[in-house]
């Protein structure tokens, strides 16, 4: 089924019932027909969805969108609330919990709103916080009252949507780190393969398809120093070596990590080391 796309500033949830459980089961995928929060009070539980499994842990607060094939096992002991509500008012009048059925395409799904962000459509989320925790607890509050009273529903709505506002932060934080992770580690991985030819932040560009202002960004929040500058660096840390332990000659050296020409080497690794590198040519014979 194609689910209308829904931004988290277009959202006006419908909680249909919040309830509690000290062992849920669903040995095989269900697709649940609107959407559920699953927050672990005590206990923990086994999480599946789609292809990835979770171990779930007290305080751990887990969203599943509707459609989206999950199944778990909770272990003994522990207590679950659960949360099912839509993404707008728009079925308001139904009120029941309805169980989750099997993988079925043609399934009569409660809510047809899925959210989106500039990521895609968002499946899941999965967070450990004591902010999500004290939303979660709100709702839990409130959830127990009378859900036809329209003040009550005004204020689950409110209480759902930051819930969610704070999660798909979270995420959104997350995929952030970890985009500024690779971004340097590649890097620096390519300069170690490639430090003898000649490299430019254009080569980045081309190959990670991010502009060279943000990649240096990445690179130097991760790496404390720009991407010429560990360039620069790892280039003259390898010719320590070479001119110390290889016998070659300035020239040969310059040439092996990536300078042009040997005027432009012995500037760069005097400025750094207040040294020429001549000074260590053949020292491990000296010895």
């Amino acid at each position: 089924m194609d689910f209308k796309k829904i931004k988290i500033t277009e959202i006006h949830p419908f909680v249909r019932c919040g309830v509690f459980a000290d062992h849920l089961v669903h040995t095989d995928y269900v697709s649940p027909l609107e959407h559920r929060v699953f927050y672990i009070e005590q206990g923990g539980a086994d999480f599946w969805v789609k292809d990835k499994h979770y171990k779930l842990q007290k305080n751990d607060v887990f969203y599943v969108s509707v459609g989206t094939p999950y199944k778990m096992e909770a272990f003994k002991e522990s207590a679950i609330f659960v949360l099912y509500f839509d993404m707008t008012m728009k079925n308001s009048n139904f009120k029941e919990r309805i169980k989750p059925r099997g993988i079925v395409h043609n399934s009569d799904f409660l809510c047809q709103f899925k959210l989106i962000d500039k990521n895609g459509e968002v499946d899941y989320l999965y967070l450990n916080s004591p902010v999500t925790v004290k939303w979660i607890n709100r709702i839990k509050l409130q959830s127990i009252e009378d859900i036809s009273n329209e003040y009550v529903i005004s204020k689950l709505s409110g209480l759902v949507t930051i819930l969610l506002s704070e999660m798909l932060d979270n995420q959104n934080m997350t995929i952030k780190r970890k985009s500024f992770v690779y971004v340097a580690e590649f890097i620096t991985d390519y300069i170690h393969k490639n430090y003898s030819k000649k490299i430019v932040l254009e080569d980045f560009e081309e190959l990670l398809n991010f502009h060279k202002n943000y990649l240096n960004r990445c690179f130097k929040k991760y790496t404390g120093v720009s991407i010429y500058k560990y360039l620069l660096n790892y280039r003259l840390e390898k010719a320590t070596y070479f001119l110390m332990y290889t016998g070659m000659s300035v020239n040969e050296v310059a040439e092996k990590v990536g300078f042009e020409n040997s005027k432009s080497f012995s500037t760069a690794f005097k400025k750094a080391y207040l040294i020429t590198p001549s000074s260590l040519l053949g020292i491990k014979y000296k010895k």
